[in-house]
């Protein structure tokens, strides 16, 4: 299914090639796609406790962390989010709770 149109465009510094296009979903989520040099460098969803979206692992928005690391195990804390590296996966938490949902390559052991 194509997206259309996205809802915005940011562009990352000045002399960036690095942009993040926002397609909303639905009236509670977003999809955004960032592209550095024309290539897909990773996904997010960003959602509000209304949002239907969840991962196969049953990780919702407004989860808490250690919600998420039940799911999960234990990951890599940096700041507000928690990074699970080997399966490609970044949980971002506003106020405590999962706001942000990011894929990207896994890192390879």
């Amino acid at each position: 299914k194509e997206l259309g149109n996205p809802a915005q465009v940011k562009k990352n510094g000045i002399l960036s090639k690095t942009r993040v296009y926002y397609y909303k979903l639905d009236n509670e989520t977003y999809l955004q796609v960032g592209l550095k040099n024309k290539q897909v460098y990773a996904i997010a969803f960003a959602g509000s406790v209304s949002s239907q979206y969840t991962t196969m692992k049953g990780a919702r928005f407004n989860m808490s962390s250690y919600e998420i690391a039940n799911l999960y195990g234990t990951p890599v804390t940096k700041g507000n989010s928690l990074i699970y590296s080997e399966r490609g996966i970044r949980f971002d938490f506003k106020d405590g709770r999962l706001a942000v949902i990011r894929i990207f390559p896994k890192s390879s052991k």
